[in-house]
């Protein structure tokens, strides 16, 4: 009868689970750092004012320029 190999140790023993892959902790510090960013945004105010009246203020007087025309 053949012998057999020996019984192979638990440290020798391969993972089952070799962790979490690398992609995916550098999309968890990406999108860390930008929440982080857009909280120190956010709470500084370095964004500006934010509101209704930040984009629309130029349609509001564009609006107001073509009732004047019509109404001559």
């Amino acid at each position: 009868m053949a012998d057999r190999p020996p019984a192979r140790e638990p440290a020798e023993a391969p993972d089952r689970y070799p962790g979490t892959p690398g992609w995916v902790k550098a999309l968890a510090v990406i999108g860390v750092v930008v929440v982080l960013l857009i909280a120190f945004i956010l709470i500084t105010g370095l964004g500006g004012p934010h509101g209704p009246q930040r984009h629309g203020a130029g349609v509001e007087r564009h609006v107001a320029l073509v009732v004047a025309a019509v109404a001559e």
